[in-house]
């Protein structure tokens, strides 16, 4: 007996979020882009935390201050696996 199961695609970041820089005030806007299995969820962490309802491929702070200066990166998940940006 053989068995064939077909996992399709594996999940691909295909666009990167990409380094900002915005003057205080000023709304800085990141996005991702990724290709998986059935539909994807985000997940938005900021210095490792996850930020809270920040569920989706493109994350937009408003007025940054100081505060908001860090590594942000953006975790994606299908119905396979799982990456977090780079």
């Amino acid at each position: 007996m053989k068995l064939n199961y077909l996992l399709g695609e594996p999940l691909v970041i295909t666009n990167q979020p990409q380094s900002l820089v915005r003057a205080a005030g000023a709304t800085a806007t990141l996005s991702v882009a990724a290709l998986g299995q059935d539909s994807l969820t985000y997940q938005w962490l900021f210095k490792g935390t996850p930020i809270n309802t920040a569920t989706q491929a493109t994350l937009v702070l408003p007025g940054v201050q100081v505060v908001h200066d860090g590594a942000y990166a953006v975790r994606v998940q299908d119905a396979i696996s799982q990456l977090q940006s780079v």
